[in-house]
């Protein structure tokens, strides 16, 4: 939708903001966070700005971690050279994944990738929040939107996150792959990576 740019910016202000002057792992008050970010895209929706948006957090606070997230931005955790939680998308295929007519990866490559159950600046707010069980040493996570994911495979996430060090490093070897790829980038290619230290 038109000045997505604009609402992706309402939605993570919005939701920071809200975090850090009240900061709570209930899944009411986080489940509270999203719903205002999309109050604050349809504020600004008029006439033919029918602007929306997707989005995930993670969410830390005294050593505990929760998450949410909307749409087809996805959330990893990845333990061991092992993807310990994937996100399910809020979409048509993923829909047929779980119908059994279409496998995961056939997703990425789905003609209706992009058509979306659930969004910021709709006029029900449903988003997916939940706590993480406990987090070792060692873990990572990825936040990435759907013209990320959709450019490299999981195996490869993993192999680079093998090799790497830091969550910036591991985020500049992905978009390097994703650079080389042979798929054009035309979505939003954005992602954050969390690696637990300590």
């Amino acid at each position: 939708h038109g000045d997505g740019a604009h609402a992706s910016h309402l939605a993570a202000h919005t939701i920071a903001e809200g975090f850090l002057h009240s900061p709570s792992l209930s899944l009411e008050f986080l489940t509270y966070l999203f719903c205002e970010a999309n109050r604050s895209i349809l504020s600004e929706q008029k006439g033919a700005r029918r602007m929306k948006s997707t989005g995930a957090a993670l969410f830390c606070l005294k050593g505990k971690l929760a998450a949410g997230y909307i749409g087809d931005t996805r959330i990893y955790q990845f333990r061991n050279g092992q993807i310990l939680y994937q996100s399910r998308d809020h979409s048509v295929p993923q829909m047929e994944v779980d119908a059994g007519e279409i496998t995961q990866g056939e997703i990425r490559f789905h003609p209706d990738r992009n058509r979306l159950l659930r969004a910021l600046g709709e006029k029900v707010c449903r988003p997916e929040i939940f706590h993480l069980g406990p987090v070792c040493k060692g873990d990572a996570f990825l936040l990435c939107t759907d013209g990320f994911w959709e450019q490299i495979e999981e195996k490869t996430m993993l192999e680079l996150l093998e090799s790497t060090k830091t969550a910036e490093e591991w985020i500049d070897r992905m978009y390097g792959a994703i650079l080389q790829g042979p798929r054009k980038i035309s979505d939003n290619c954005s992602a954050a990576a969390v690696l637990v230290t300590e």
